[in-house]
């Protein structure tokens, strides 16, 4: 694949699938994630949960049960059930829950509910169906303030986070469009790294964790 695929397509994905304003799409949805299905795997409605986790085909949803198409009458309130850390660090955000994972695997009797506790969904324990019970889930309170971890940044801050990130973007610009760089899994492997370490400290910043 050209350079400027490998780096753009995920860019585009992203913002194509997170928005509210594009609708129903017809036989689309049949094949491909399209964002009226990508909304439902973010609500956390009881009917939302644990559903739509294809991220190009929704095929894998559809033959294991975890297909759901979004209900125009029940407006989808995006976010968690379990209450979100309060971090802008991307490590914790993005791997925190296999904390629980690993305490209920631990905490499992016998190879089977070990295995459960990896495999199974969020909600399962033992004695229940693989994916929990939708009863437990709470209903939305449509009426109730939604919280937002939103601590003080200082200006300084938001500037030097504003002039890295078109630094890095520009950046990598450059490089997948210069004719005498190529791409081979050890570069891609060090990019990938090299952007974790960026957005890393980026949620450091924010989260007031350097110096005042």
């Amino acid at each position: 694949l050209p350079n400027t695929v490998i780096i753009i397509h995920p860019s585009t994905d992203f913002i194509w699938l997170h928005n509210e304003v594009v609708g129903h799409l017809g036989p689309l949805e049949y094949l491909i994630n399209t964002p009226r299905q990508h909304r439902v795997h973010h609500g956390k409605n009881p009917y939302c949960i644990d559903k739509n986790y294809g991220a190009l085909l929704m095929i894998w949803d559809r033959i294991f049960g975890t297909y759901q198409v979004e209900l125009e009458e029940e407006k989808i309130v995006f976010g968690t059930v379990s209450p979100t850390p309060k971090t802008f660090d991307m490590i914790t955000l993005m791997f925190g829950y296999y904390k629980n994972v690993w305490e209920r695997f631990k905490n499992g009797n016998g190879f089977n509910e070990k295995m459960a506790a990896l495999f199974y969904g969020p909600g399962w324990s033992p004695g229940k169906p693989r994916l929990g019970l939708i009863e437990e889930i709470p209903e939305v309170d449509y009426k109730a303030p939604r919280y937002i971890y939103t601590p003080y940044v200082a200006v300084w801050k938001k500037a030097y986070i504003l002039f890295h990130s078109l630094v890095v973007l520009i950046g990598f610009y450059m490089i997948v469009d210069h004719p005498l760089i190529k791409f081979d899994p050890w570069k891609i492997t060090f990019c990938m790294f090299y952007l974790l370490l960026v957005i890393t400290s980026f949620g450091a910043l924010f989260d007031n964790r350097f110096v005042q």
